[in-house]
């Protein structure tokens, strides 16, 4: 019995765009042409053209020649037997085009299943080290030349390295997508099967609340292994409140930087406005509301009441240390800073008694004013006037403040009066005022 097996070589090739690799076999006596691009000598995306010289390799008998895998090839018939000539272009991925001022690639002789020396002593070259390919970020198992018994199966496993992605798988030339796995079954023919690979790319989304901003405000495409800086940066006014990567906070940072990038990443950032302490120092006597220290916002304003207590009247107010006069109420306007506000208070006069209470239609009287609280600086006012009314009967005359608690003076009263009793009012420089209701008797 004459039991025959056939074998199929499927020609394997793996490699990232540009693909240029392409084998060239022949069955018997298996010597076969490796032609290997190198990748320093065509730009990515594009191919090249082969040109091996007819005086370099023997020829191939016509009727003994098999090739498969080869674009646009041509075997030269010719001596010796076992030997192949090719002159192409490699078309490895369809609609590449050939770069201009190409004038050919390196290339090796490479005996693919098993070296013997050809009729007058002609052996396959070898070269001292394999040529350069391509890097291809990935694999495809089983790899290189594979014998698939006649109308047998072969399954292939593409595999792209950590961080890549298959991109595209050709079989023959022709794509079938994406795929991790593919079976050729009923072989009865040579075959190829070949993997482009690309780098993963990720994307980093900045996202910033109101008050500030990240730069680059756009979400950055990086591909894998990569790094990105982000600046944070607030608004006039505003600061960073928080920072956070992944939705994690790391605290306020103003920038931040993604290092050898594996996956998605967020980074967002809130912002706060500006707050500023408004001190308030009241002595005794009264008091300033709202009391501090208060927080006042960037650019606010905010007013504050300034309030004696019975008995008391507003004696200085400063702001930031420098005197404001005596108002009842102070208003900062767009604040952009701290700021303080004090104000002192002193007692009001009080009209203890007057002596005389009182006097003759027509007379000019002295008269004695003691009390408290009366200013010896500046002038002060000392009149009667008519009951529960501000309206003036009698300014006093020569007026003197003796001390805190004594004023001297003269009233010169009229002939004729509508009333016979008159309040009697001091007011001191600062306009704090004291009064004695029906204090004076007019006769």
């Amino acid at each position: 019995m004459l039991i025959l097996a056939v074998f199929i070589a499927i020609v394997v090739t793996i490699a990232a765009a540009p693909v240029l690799f392409v084998q060239v076999q022949h069955p018997c006596p298996a010597l076969g042409a490796q032609v290997s691009h190198d990748s320093s000598l065509i730009p990515p995306g594009q191919t090249g053209r082969d040109e091996i010289p007819a005086e370099k390799i023997p020829d191939l008998p016509r009727n003994n020649r098999s090739w498969s895998g080869i674009a646009d090839g041509a075997v030269r018939n010719g001596y010796p037997p076992g030997a192949v000539s090719v002159i192409h272009s490699i078309n490895p991925i369809p609609g590449l085009k050939l770069p201009a001022g190409n004038r050919g690639l390196p290339i090796s002789l490479t005996n693919l299943m098993g070296t013997r020396p050809e009729p007058d002593g002609i052996t396959p070259s070898v070269p001292a080290e394999p040529p350069r390919l391509p890097e291809v970020h990935g694999t495809i198992s089983p790899s290189g030349v594979t014998t698939v018994t006649y109308q047998g199966s072969q399954q292939y496993t593409i595999t792209p390295d950590p961080g890549y992605h298959i991109e595209n798988v050709f079989v023959n030339g022709e794509s079938v997508g994406a795929v991790p796995a593919f079976l050729f079954t009923n072989v009865h023919a040579n075959h190829t099967i070949q993997a482009r690979f690309g780098i993963n790319s990720y994307t980093i989304t900045p996202s910033a609340g109101h008050g500030g901003s990240i730069l680059p405000r756009d979400p950055v495409i990086v591909d894998y292994g990569g790094i990105v800086d982000l600046l944070i940066t607030p608004e006039t006014g505003y600061h960073i409140a928080d920072v956070f990567v992944d939705g994690v906070s790391i605290g306020s940072r103003n920038e931040y930087t993604f290092m050898n990038i594996e996956k998605n990443h967020t980074l967002s950032a809130s912002f706060a406005i500006n707050r500023f302490a408004i001190t308030t120092l009241a002595g005794s006597g009264g008091t300033i509301e709202p009391s501090g220290p208060v927080q006042a916002s960037y650019g606010s304003n905010r007013t504050f009441s300034i309030l004696p207590d019975d008995g008391y009247h507003i004696a200085t107010v400063s702001v930031d240390g420098s005197p404001a006069g005596s108002p009842s109420r102070y208003t900062f306007v767009d604040i952009l800073a701290p700021h303080t506000l004090s104000a002192t208070f002193a007692p009001n006069p009080v009209i203890a008694r007057i002596d005389p209470p009182g006097g003759k239609n027509g007379q000019t009287g002295q008269f004695t004013i003691t009390g408290t609280g009366f200013v010896t600086s500046g002038v002060s006012r000392v009149g009667l006037y008519y009951p529960g009314t501000s309206t003036v009967f009698v300014d006093g005359d020569s007026i003197r403040v003796a001390s805190p608690t004594r004023i001297t003076g003269n009233f010169a009263l009229p002939v004729r009066q509508s009333h016979r009793y008159y309040d009697v009012r001091v007011t001191n420089p600062d306009g704090s005022s004291a009064i004695q209701p029906s204090g004076f008797e007019v006769t």
